[in-house]
């Protein structure tokens, strides 16, 4: 009978599972239609040191925003049963602290814009402040929608949130406010974010309660240290590129990372943030635990590695057409890091599986000795210039990723080979359209082709070969996926389980 009902929650979850990728999915499809389509416009009307300018402000509140939404809504997620006095509690308890620590960056803004030596975020982070205290207050609702696996409501805030940043940063350009557009459409992104969430889910009615909070306490402030360290580490590269080696540097170094980024983050958008509510439901199987985490990291290899490559292989003529020819020196700090961001790529659902399994130190650890390592590094290349530091962060991004996919084997009871095998046929596909990719690359230049045509090319034979291998694959992990009859309801325990 045991057996039985492991069966039907196994399946449950991975019906529940499969819809929430489907909705991600299409709201991917729409927010990044959104978003690269208005990149490809703002590039060509702004220079590098506006992005710069961007990444520098993205950093900075991306470390606020960790300290102030991380832990509460993790702990509401990861708790087998809640109550309303639980929401309520984490509602007030994320206010508050919102308050505190955007009140904290109001008044640290003209330091942090003189420690920087860019005078500009002064003001952009100042104007920063309600959007972000609007995005912080509706983590809890959003928590609660990724509770019921009601994906496709946050699919709708990022798709909303993605639109308001193109319209208004647009539109700022248009009236000649070039140094406000990206800011404000940075602005407009947080708060129509927010709202919509608050939209879909509503808030928490009631007054806090003592006992909730000692029932969330724990496991909140251990998750709380573990991301404000992630966000330190993952954009302590952008603040010392900013700060040592300027804007410009800056700009060019965020666009050949964003590019690599771009899958990875894809991934974990549409499915990587569903494996925390997914593993979180196997968290007392170890066993089926264990084998979704290999066969989720498989499948991830066979979509990252071949997609990465091939974009090392054409990036001088995938960034001019992107971004314009303007942008063409970030293709080889593009290529450099290309060996750090695939292995990077592959950590997409570690966390998911600290948290599931109620240690979320084990990233303060892991997310620690990267920050270390990130530090030292670009510290120690800071005089070989930009492609010296770039290298640097590539060999810290792989150093960490296998350091992170240790401690996962260690910590569940997987082994090595087992992942090392499921990643084989990722490898094995990313070489072959990695050398149908350079071969048509080649060609297109020994006819004196670049720019699209040369993309088009290199990457239409790369992609019917990746198409011959695992077009099938795609087709099943779609039927899953849209076979399912989407339902807003809840995941529930089957009949029997207490």
């Amino acid at each position: 009978m045991d057996e039985i009902l492991k069966e039907a929650r196994a399946e449950q979850v991975s019906r529940a599972f499969a819809r929430s990728v489907r909705n991600n999915t299409l709201a991917e499809f729409g927010a990044q239609g959104i978003r690269m389509s208005g990149l490809v416009v703002l590039a060509r009307a702004l220079t590098p040191s506006d992005f710069g300018s961007l990444k520098a402000l993205v950093a900075i509140t991306a470390i606020v925003r960790m300290s102030l939404e991380s832990g509460i809504p993790d702990a509401l997620i990861q708790r087998k049963h809640i109550t309303h006095e639980h929401e309520c509690t984490a509602w007030w308890l994320s206010c508050g602290v919102a308050l505190v620590g955007i009140g904290a960056m109001f008044a640290a803004a003209d330091l942090l814009a003189r420690w920087m030596h860019m005078p500009e975020l002064k003001d952009g982070l100042r104007l920063l402040c309600l959007p972000l205290l609007i995005n912080s207050a509706s983590t809890v609702s959003g928590a609660q929608l990724q509770r019921q696996f009601r994906f496709d409501a946050l699919a709708w805030a990022d798709v909303l949130a993605e639109a308001a940043f193109l319209s208004v940063a647009l539109a700022l350009v248009l009236y000649n406010q070039p140094r406000w557009s990206l800011v404000g459409g940075l602005a407009a992104r947080f708060a129509a974010q927010g709202l919509t969430i608050w939209i879909f889910a509503g808030i928490p009615l009631g007054m806090p309660r003592m006992r909730a909070a000692r029932d969330l306490a724990g496991f909140a402030f251990s998750v709380w240290g573990g991301r404000v360290i992630q966000a330190a580490s993952e954009t302590s590269d952008y603040l010392l590129i900013g700060r040592i080696l300027g804007g410009g540097p800056l700009g060019l170094y965020g666009m050949a990372r964003d590019l690599l980024r771009f899958i990875p983050d894809r991934l974990h958008r549409v499915a990587g943030r569903v494996t925390y509510a997914a593993f979180c439901q196997l968290q007392d199987d170890d066993e089926e635990l264990a084998r979704s985490y290999t066969n989720f990291f498989g499948s991830i290899a066979r979509i990252i590695w071949p997609i990465m490559v091939c974009m090392a292989v054409t990036a001088p003529d995938l960034v001019s057409t992107a971004y314009g020819h303007q942008w063409i020196a970030a293709a080889l700090p593009l290529r450099l890091l290309t060996a750090g961001m695939i292995a990077a790529g592959l950590t997409v659902a570690i966390s998911s599986i600290y948290f599931a399994k109620g240690y979320p130190s084990l990233d303060i650890h892991l997310n620690g000795l990267r920050l270390i390592l990130m530090v030292v590094a670009v510290v120690a290349s800071r005089r070989t210039g930009l492609l010296g530091v770039v290298a640097a962060v590539s060999g810290v991004e792989l150093v960490s990723a296998l350091a992170a996919q240790y401690v996962c084997c260690r910590f569940t009871g997987l082994v090595a080979r087992d992942l090392i095998a499921a990643t084989m046929p990722g490898v094995r596909l990313a070489i072959a359209c990695g050398l149908v990719a350079a071969a048509g690359e080649i060609a297109a230049h020994c006819w004196g082709i670049a720019g699209p045509l040369s993309l088009l090319i290199a990457g239409t034979p790369a992609a019917i070969v990746y198409l011959h291998y695992e077009g099938s694959s795609l087709i099943a992990m779609a039927g899953q996926a849209f076979g399912t009859r989407a339902t807003a309801e809840p995941v529930r325990p089957v009949a029997g389980e207490s």
